[in-house]
């Protein structure tokens, strides 16, 4: 569905095999098929006409129909469901082999409910300024194994118990050590020449406290920009461990362990326009 003066629910309301009529091929298994050859390395290939089919396809059955106010737009939002989550919408192309990139500027959003909460966002913000965290120093800090027995336990849990720590789950799964991240400070350094008013936290100066202090101050409202060029922990199958890896020391006295996790991030106090 795209939002509008009038609202206009573009909806496929069938289920599964049926979710665009008995006369039409399964939308997921071509939106699978579609992904895969995307990443073939013969996409490319003048040889490789799938993808294309697929594209238009796929560009027809979901856009070829909508109305003329929405046509007429300049801008897409789109929330797409499950099935077509990954599917880059972009790249779908309409029987002239015109992209839809190339028509519109397009955006996603998890749900109407979140872009209700952004588009209603109130900022005292007046000028750019950035917060930026790299050239992280990782040094190798101790942890407690956690058994193959309780990691197995944790993860049917989908949950992390307290008397757990994030980081002992994360040594005892193989995430012990860090390297340095070739390139971060020199990143941010380069990033920071646009912004007069900035931030930037290197070395062992990256680290969780100095972001939590600035958030517990208030501070962090103040900035529009967050940039973290650093490691990150992505753990589909346990999402509370997913984690942004700041600077990391046995040596530090603040009590953190250098994994901001989701849990950690959700309590921040923090107005950004871009992280």
């Amino acid at each position: 569905y795209i939002m509008e003066d009038t609202i206009y629910y573009h909806s496929l309301t069938l289920k599964d095999t049926l979710i665009l009529g008995k006369d039409f091929e399964d939308l997921g298994i071509m939106a699978k098929i579609y992904l895969q050859e995307l990443k073939n390395p013969s996409y490319r290939s003048s040889k490789n006409n799938r993808a294309k089919v697929l594209s238009e396809k796929l560009y027809n059955y979901m856009l070829l129909d909508l109305p003329t106010s929405v046509i007429n737009k300049e801008h897409f939002i789109i929330a797409p469901d499950p099935i077509l989550m990954n599917v880059p919408f972009e790249a779908l192309m309409d029987k002239d082999g015109t992209y839809l990139v190339e028509k519109y500027d397009i955006s996603y959003i998890p749900s109407v409910t979140v872009l209700t909460i952004l588009q209603d966002r109130s900022y005292n913000n007046k000028e750019d300024r950035l917060l930026a965290f790299g050239g992280a120093e990782y040094e190798t800090t101790t942890a407690t194994q956690v058994s193959t027995d309780e990691l197995d336990e944790i993860y049917n849990l989908r949950s992390v118990p307290e008397q757990y720590s994030v980081k002992d789950i994360y040594s005892s799964i193989g995430y012990s050590s860090w390297n340095e991240l070739s390139g971060s400070q020199e990143e941010i350094d380069e990033i920071g020449k646009y912004f007069p008013d900035k931030l930037l936290f290197t070395g062992s100066d990256a680290n969780e406290a100095k972001l939590k202090h600035l958030s517990t101050s208030m501070d962090l409202l103040n900035y529009n920009y967050l940039h973290f060029a650093t490691h990150g922990l992505a753990e589909p199958d346990l999402p509370e461990l997913s984690a942004i890896v700041l600077a990391q020391n046995d040596k530090d006295d603040s009590q953190e362990d250098g994994y901001l996790t989701v849990s950690e991030i959700s309590k921040l106090n923090l107005k950004a326009d871009l992280v």
